[in-house]
């Protein structure tokens, strides 16, 4: 393991500040891997939940091969969605396979497919940004020719971050952010792969101007956030915009840049809502409205909401705000999803053939609000779940903001 340790400017408005590159923890396994023996003929193989594929030439091989993909938890803090562990490694192609990761409105939150990048992590943890990255926008793929297998995940170069509520009613507020994943302009590996930093809050001297597009309104709060503030009557639903135009960071979202002028602009969504509202989405479909019933017995909380053919039940054990993550519902804190989507059925828990052993999605179900019987209930969701067909488990993420009336 080492350190590497630099000096740049521009950190959050201060110069000359080191910054140390730090390792991270790699992701745990989260469902089935998907594998495929390829020889030197060549071949391909994708995830199981088709959002990365590998495709191997014919002669990168000698011998019949076996390939396998992944999905682990995502330690890339700019990273977007699950990484993919691909194995082999430590195999000397002899030429560069291609790596293909589909890109969706989830990953441009906040960003601009030109910021989003492909990033592998080494064996002594440190994630590193492939510069050689290429974007399919028709088809909406980033590629990267490569010959290092180890895990791979979607980076973001920069993105606004919205640090609290998606969805906003009458006179709420929420604050914004722009952060930056820094990378050094030195190649560490392979001629194209750099170093990434730790990521950090953009200083207010790069933020030329917040704009909001929409009813709303947006004020400087305090160093380096915005606050974004709802109107004080919503007459119906409706999305606004928010808008940040940041200069002279150019050479810290891509050292490949020579200088550092220049201007760029990233936008992100806030919905406004009067009153009960339910979004979600799985596996990239969304879903909005429908029939919601919101119940509470015996220390436990249930929410549902039912879209025709497609469905949402949660349930958590506790009768309050807070967090709650999957695991054993006899537990207290813990939480259970269920999402029928298209007739294929997704459960925030299985078990495991192989072992027998329980294995729960990632994630977590945020509660900020928990009224009494006619009250509201409010929070966000955002899960790894699995759909079982015999022993392979097929990754599904269930995303889900909502503000239900309680019922019971």
């Amino acid at each position: 393991m080492f350190l590497l340790i630099c000096c740049k400017k521009n950190e959050g408005g201060k110069d000359n500040i080191p910054r140390v590159a730090v390792p991270k923890e790699h992701g745990t396994p989260v469902g089935t891997a998907v594998s495929k023996v390829i020889g030197p003929q060549g071949g391909s193989i994708e995830s199981g939940d088709g959002r990365m594929s590998i495709t191997v030439p014919s002669g990168a091989v000698n011998e019949n091969t076996s390939f396998s993909i992944q999905p682990v938890t995502n330690t890339l803090t700019l990273g977007s969605g699950y990484s993919y562990r691909l194995l082999p490694e430590n195999v000397n192609f002899n030429k560069d396979v291609e790596i293909r990761f589909k890109y969706d409105e989830q990953d441009l939150a906040g960003t601009d497919v030109d910021y989003l990048f492909l990033a592998c992590q080494n064996a002594e943890g440190f994630w590193l940004r492939a510069s050689n990255r290429t974007i399919d926008r028709t088809n909406k793929v980033l590629k990267v020719n490569t010959r290092h297998f180890s895990d791979w995940s979607i980076e973001t170069s920069i993105r606004l971050v919205n640090k609290g509520k998606s969805v906003l009613t009458v006179g709420e507020t929420t604050s914004f952010v722009v952060y930056i994943d820094p990378a050094l302009g030195e190649e560490e590996q392979d001629g194209y792969l750099h170093l990434l930093l730790p990521e950090y809050g953009v200083a207010d001297k790069n933020i030329k101007e917040w704009k909001v597009f929409g009813v709303g309104s947006i004020s400087k709060s305090k160093t380096l956030e915005a606050t974004y503030k709802a109107p004080a009557a919503i007459a119906a639903s409706s999305t606004d915009i928010v808008e940040a135009t940041v200069v002279n960071v150019l050479n810290e979202i891509d050292p490949t840049v020579f200088g550092s002028g220049g201007t760029l602009i990233i936008r992100e969504n806030v919905q406004l809502e009067k009153e009960e509202y339910f979004y979600w989405s799985l596996k990239g479909s969304k879903f909005s409205g429908g029939i919601t019933v919101a119940q509470a017995a015996n220390g436990r909380t249930a929410i549902s909401v039912n879209n025709g053919a497609n469905s949402l039940s949660i349930q958590f054990s506790g009768q309050r705000t807070g967090s709650f993550s999957p695991g054993d519902m006899e537990q207290g804190g813990k939480l259970a999803v269920v999402g029928s989507l298209n007739g294929k059925i997704y459960q925030t828990s299985h078990t495991k053939c192989e072992s027998n052993e329980k294995e729960y999605g990632q994630g977590s179900l945020s509660i900020t609000k928990y009224g009494d019987v006619g009250g509201y209930i409010e929070g966000s969701l955002s899960v790894g779940s699995f759909h079982v067909d015999g022993c392979d488990a097929e990754n599904g993420m269930i995303l889900g903001s909502f503000r239900v009336k309680r019922k019971g």
